[in-house]
C-alpha cells in the first residue's frame, strides 16, 4: 500500500514577523530576502513530521477541503486539539458529576408529581399511584 507523507508545522510569532518581513520586502519591488538577525528571527517552534496511510491522508485532505484548511493545517489543529482533550475530558467529567444529584433530584421530583396528578385525577387509589410510580421511576 502507498504511503502519503503530512508535515505539521507549528508557528509562532518569530515565524510570522520573518512572514510579514518577506512579504514587505516583496511589496517595496525588493525581491531580496530581509537581512534579519537569526537568533532575533529563529523559530521558537519545532517542525512535526509523520507519515499516513494513502486512506487516512485521503480522509484528511477531504475534511481539510470542506473546512478550507490545507492538510496541514487541519493535522496541527488535531495535534493541539489531541494534546488538550485531558483537560476538556476532566472538565466534562467534573460537570457531569455536579449534575448527577440534581438528576436524582429531579427525578424524585417528578415522581412524587405523578402520584399526586395520579391520585387527583381521581382515577386510581393512593396504593396504586404508588405502585405505578415506584414501577416507573425507582432505579433498578
Amino acid at each position: 500500500m502507498a504511503s502519503g507523507y503530512a508535515l505539521v508545522i507549528i508557528k509562532d510569532e518569530h515565524c510570522i514577523a520573518y512572514r510579514r518581513a518577506m512579504e514587505n520586502t516583496n511589496n517595496h519591488h525588493n525581491n531580496h530576502r530581509p537581512r534579519l538577525s537569526a537568533k532575533r528571527y529563529a523559530p521558537a517552534s519545532v517542525t512535526v513530521g509523520f507519515r499516513l496511510e494513502e486512506e487516512p491522508l485521503r480522509a484528511l485532505a477531504e475534511r481539510a477541503a470542506r473546512l478550507n484548511l490545507s492538510p496541514h493545517e487541519l493535522a496541527r489543529e488535531y495535534v493541539l486539539e489531541a494534546l488538550s482533550e485531558a483537560d476538556e475530558r476532566r472538565a466534562l467529567r467534573e460537570a457531569v458529576g455536579a449534575l448527577h444529584p440534581q438528576y436524582d433530584v429531579l427525578r424524585e421530583d417528578m415522581a412524587l408529581m405523578a402520584e399526586a396528578l395520579l391520585i387527583s385525577a381521581g382515577k386510581v387509589s393512593e396504593k396504586d399511584a404508588r405502585d405505578w410510580v415506584k414501577r416507573n421511576f425507582e432505579s433498578e
